[in-house]
């Protein structure tokens, strides 16, 4: 079991190294590169934590797992508020004229 485990975490790792990596070059920058970022990470040891969990039949980390769950969800609706904050408005949009 911990090789697995072992071997888990270190393709999270390198995964949440590779995703770094695309976000920094310039695909996202600034807040959505952070967002991303902490998902991914938070997202791995959700992963990692409902694993061990059940294999370990503990319930606390169950629970903990799907705590870290709710944090990736508020985590997916502050990049999806990101985004739109950063599109622009349509100049058509003006209701101030009827």
């Amino acid at each position: 079991m911990v090789p697995f485990v072992y071997m888990y975490f270190r393709w999270t790792q390198r995964m949440s190294l590779y995703y770094l990596g695309t976000l920094i070059m310039g695909k996202m920058t600034g807040k959505a590169c952070r967002i991303v970022a902490m998902m991914s990470m938070t997202l791995s040891f959700f992963l990692v934590e409902l694993i061990v969990g059940y294999l370990s039949n503990s319930l606390a980390l169950v629970a903990d797992s799907f705590h870290m769950l709710s944090d990736v969800v508020a985590l997916i609706v502050g990049l999806v508020s990101v985004r739109v904050s950063t599109e622009s408005g349509k100049p058509c949009s003006c209701y101030d004229h009827i």
